[in-house]
């Protein structure tokens, strides 16, 4: 006789321990979040600093240092975005919690003032804008939501002057259309050949990048 053994079934949240999976959505906690690194950035957050052209901030509102990495807190309700160093996965998030209609958008120094609005693909992206001077906002990823698309339109001040520079590959190119389609008001500005997105710029070549997409349409 041949027995056979039912396999045991894992669940989503033991497979995926920070992905959103098929539970009800629920409202995060301040507890739920990354716990925070009070002694400053290890050594692998200031190399991804470094790496990326940007300087560590120092603010906390927006981005602080965990212990295994890198916490960027998100727009549009209690949710967050964990880049990590010590696992297979590098960008973690809460579990079921629905991050679809959140943005990132980092806010340093008094950048608010500005009326221009560069939209990016990446949280560091973003932030490397944001510590050029201009305000910014990340889509995380390129899955515009109909809910992201409503935050965007809330952080714009000037409809003239928002500007999304898509990343230099098939994926960020192929945003264009649903950025039109939800009905934002964007102008496209595409990085130098051979530049996949703007944290490749150093920080005096992605200045004059901004300053010259600002200046042009005034």
């Amino acid at each position: 006789r041949v027995y056979t053994v039912k396999p045991e079934r894992k669940s989503m949240t033991k497979l995926y321990p920070r992905l959103p999976n098929l539970l009800q959505p629920r409202t995060l906690k301040l507890s739920d979040f990354p716990e925070q690194r009070t002694e400053g950035w290890t050594s692998e957050a200031l190399e991804y600093w470094e790496q990326h052209h940007i300087t560590p901030p120092l603010q906390r509102d927006t981005v602080y240092p965990t212990y295994r990495g890198i916490c960027f807190v998100l727009y549009g309700g209690l949710g967050y975005q964990e880049r990590v160093f010590d696992g297979d996965l590098r960008w973690l998030y809460p579990v079921n919690v629905d991050v679809s209609g959140m943005l990132y958008v980092p806010t340093i120094g008094d950048e608010e003032e500005n009326e221009e609005l560069f939209v990016v693909e990446g949280t560091t992206d973003a932030m490397a804008i944001n510590q050029s001077g201009h305000r910014s906002a990340a889509i995380l990823g390129t899955m515009l939501t109909s809910a992201r698309a409503k935050l965007l339109k809330e952080l714009i001040y000037d409809p003239k002057q928002v500007y999304y520079i898509p990343d230099n590959d098939e994926p960020g190119l192929a945003m264009v259309d649903r950025l039109v389609c939800f009905g934002l008001p964007v102008k496209i500005r595409y990085l130098p050949t051979g530049i996949k997105d703007i944290c490749e710029l150093y920080r005096q070549a992605r200045q004059m990048f901004l300053r010259s997409i600002a200046c042009n349409d005034m």
